[in-house]
């Protein structure tokens, strides 16, 4: 647990103790989803700014896979500065450098690259150490009987979130800077609320018992699972209406495929939390991959059909996000402390991984074995995944 060094509270005091407990636990998750919706604002509007300008589209990919490379540099230093500095100092230092990071995109020209850049990669890894302790502080509070609901509650909150950034940026246009001035109060809110709602002396304390390669061995299913999730967020979503235009759709319906994809991810997470809560984590993670597999081999025919499509990538959706989902509530289920935050730095790591690779291997896949490809290679990724889950949960001797 975190080093607090206060009593334990009597039955007297525990209202109070729950109460306190329950705002840390509501300003992580709002400050983490604020920055999730100020990210869905930024990153399309560097894109479309850079665009405008005239960039091409080898160096506007580059920019966006800026952040990611900044996750792969600093999560090797988050689990020594989470024993060293508190949590509250580390996320609202971190929600101040993204602010920063932010705000020079409205004074440093964009077409001055190697700035844009390093901007571009300071905001990554401010957010990543954002992100990594506030799942984990999230997964670390979370009681283990309502650690699914809780969780699941956080990732819809934060899809929600970061869907609404590019739906903001449409109405607001991204030829001002409007954009921006939005995306840096976010980034201030959140460090306000973190300051205002989190304890000032928490750290995560203790001796850590593994690396990335230990977590690997310890955990392999997550690890896929993560990867599996990164492909299809970050790589499958951004192919998905050039997919749904092969098969003959416009180009709004293929668009609203997108975005049908998304609410299944965030509006299933929560009931999927709530059954791993009653019936386990490996059940309700391997009927996700099951479904997963076959929504994904089915997808080229359901394509073809009518109204049926729409329940389908409802389905899509809400499988591949209850895998990543309640592979996060796993890691809460077994690890605590620094092994926590070595944890979850872990799937941060896999996380930028993923999302350099991703849009590429998409890209390969299209390219080389038709746009079914997409399909066949995201099945078998969930093939992958129940493997994995087979091996990770097979009896010890």
């Amino acid at each position: 647990m975190p080093n607090e060094t206060a009593a334990l509270p009597s039955s007297h005091d525990r209202p109070a103790s729950e109460s306190r407990h329950a705002v840390q636990l509501m300003a992580v998750i709002a400050s983490v989803c604020i920055v999730g919706f100020a990210t869905g604002i930024t990153v399309p509007w560097v894109s479309l700014a850079l665009h405008a300008e005239g960039v091409n589209p080898t160096r506007i990919g580059l920019a966006a896979a800026a952040p990611a490379i900044g996750t792969l540099l600093v999560v090797p230093f988050i689990t020594p500065w989470s024993e060293r500095y508190t949590t509250r100092a580390l996320m609202a230092g971190s929600a101040l450098m993204a602010a920063l990071s932010m705000a020079l995109l409205a004074v440093v020209p964009l077409t001055l690259f190697p700035a844009l850049l390093c901007l571009r990669l300071l905001m990554g890894a401010a957010c990543s150490v954002l992100f990594i302790l506030g799942e984990a502080w999230i997964n670390q509070m979370a009681g283990s009987g309502s650690r699914g609901r809780l969780v699941a509650a956080y990732a819809t909150a934060f899809t929600v979130c970061q869907v609404s950034g590019p739906a903001v940026l449409s109405w607001v246009g991204s030829a001002s800077l409007l954009p921006i001035a939005l995306a840096v109060a976010s980034h201030l809110l959140a460090g306000g609320v973190l300051y205002a709602g989190f304890p000032a002396g928490v750290k995560f304390s203790g001796e850590k018992n593994f690396g990335l390669i230990g977590f690997l061995k310890r955990a392999p299913a997550v690890a896929v699972a993560v990867g599996l999730f990164a492909f299809f967020d970050v790589g499958l979503l951004s192919l998905m209406s050039l997919y749904g235009m092969h098969y003959g759709h416009t180009e709004r319906v293929a668009l609203l495929m997108v975005t049908v994809v998304l609410v299944g991810d965030a509006c299933l997470q929560v009931p999927l939390g709530a059954l791993s809560d009653r019936v386990g984590r490996i059940p309700v993670q391997v009927g996700c991959g099951l479904v997963l597999l076959v929504t994904a081999l089915g997808m080229p025919f359901m394509m073809q059909t009518g109204h049926a499509l729409w329940p389908w990538l409802v389905l899509f959706g809400a499988s591949a996000g209850g895998i990543y989902t309640l592979g996060i509530i796993r890691i809460g289920d077994r690890f605590q402390g620094p092994d926590l935050v070595m944890a979850n730095a872990s799937v941060g790591l896999l996380w930028g991984v993923g999302s350099l690779l991703g849009p590429s291997i998409g890209g390969l896949t299209i390219d080389y074995f038709s746009p079914d490809g997409l399909m066949h290679a995201l099945a078998m990724l969930a093939t992958l995944f129940l493997g994995a889950l087979v091996w990770e949960t097979r009896p010890r001797k």
